[in-house]
């Protein structure tokens, strides 16, 4: 079994205690959005704005882990053991509903949505040496078909 305490980070922060699959109260970080943290900005975004509960579900997940591991030194071999609810268990439902309640408390921080620059020409391709890189392919494909002739 993993301890919970052991893998605790230095800035831990116990804000939220939620029981998971293995038994012991894991806690969860204050969700705050700021620009500093792109991930947790998304993530909140997606599950604010999934299509239908599976995609919800999918990234409630995804912010647990995230919310997880800045509270936590865990590993990757970790999440399926402290995440991997059994059929039926109350615990998934309940850290649903967590995460759920944490996602519409997080005090919303309007960020601008990136915009392609459409001003910016493309450059070059000879930049990059696509254009030598695309002649010497001609020059092959070229030999490749005098041979098979």
């Amino acid at each position: 079994m993993i301890d919970e305490r052991i893998r605790r980070r230095a800035d831990f922060q116990q804000a939220t205690s939620i029981q998971l699959a293995d038994g012991q109260l894991w806690w969860l970080p204050q969700v705050s959005i700021d620009s500093n943290d792109p991930l947790l900005y998304s993530l909140i975004k997606a599950v604010v704005s999934a299509d239908n509960e599976r995609e919800r579900l999918r990234d409630e997940l995804a912010l647990t882990m995230v919310l997880l591991s800045h509270n936590y030194e865990l590993g990757s071999d970790v999440y399926p053991e402290i995440l991997g609810f059994r059929p039926g268990d109350p615990a998934r439902d309940e850290l649903h509903q967590v995460i759920r309640q944490l996602v519409v408390g997080a005090p919303q921080v309007t960020r601008p949505e990136l915009i392609p620059n459409l001003d910016r020409k493309p450059r070059p391709a000879g930049r990059w040496g696509f254009s030598a890189a695309s002649e010497s392919l001609r020059r092959v494909r070229t030999r490749w078909s005098l041979r098979s002739e």
